[in-house]
């Protein structure tokens, strides 16, 4: 889980350490900066779920089965969340607005 968001944060810096914002239109379908972090938020506890599993029982593969129902549980596509991360990715402020709210809903989370 840690993984998936400190990749996420990586791509975050990454893009940041740049002045310029690629501009690009947003999708027409996009995601306001708190559904996007419910939907990132759901997606990494979807892959801590899978690890641990995998961890206690190797044959367990439902890699596709969760993401998938994380995507329908939210009402998006993963094309959707795919145009959406890539939107996102070109705009490192927003970007790390949507991360940090991320990492407050996993910590309000552990509490």
């Amino acid at each position: 889980m840690f993984k998936n968001l400190l990749l996420v944060g990586l791509v975050a810096m990454v893009f940041s350490c740049t002045n310029k914002e690629i501009e690009e239109a947003p999708p027409a379908d996009l995601l306001d900066k708190n559904r996007m972090a419910d939907v990132m938020a759901d997606l990494s506890l979807a892959e801590a779920v899978i690890s641990i599993k995998t961890i206690q029982n190797p044959a367990f593969n439902t890699d596709s089965l969760v993401k998938f129902n994380v995507f329908k549980q939210n009402s998006i596509t993963r094309k959707q969340y795919e145009s959406n991360i890539q939107y996102y990715s070109a705009h490192p402020k927003e970007f790390k607005e949507v991360y940090d709210l991320v990492l407050k809903k996993i910590e309000g989370i552990k509490k």
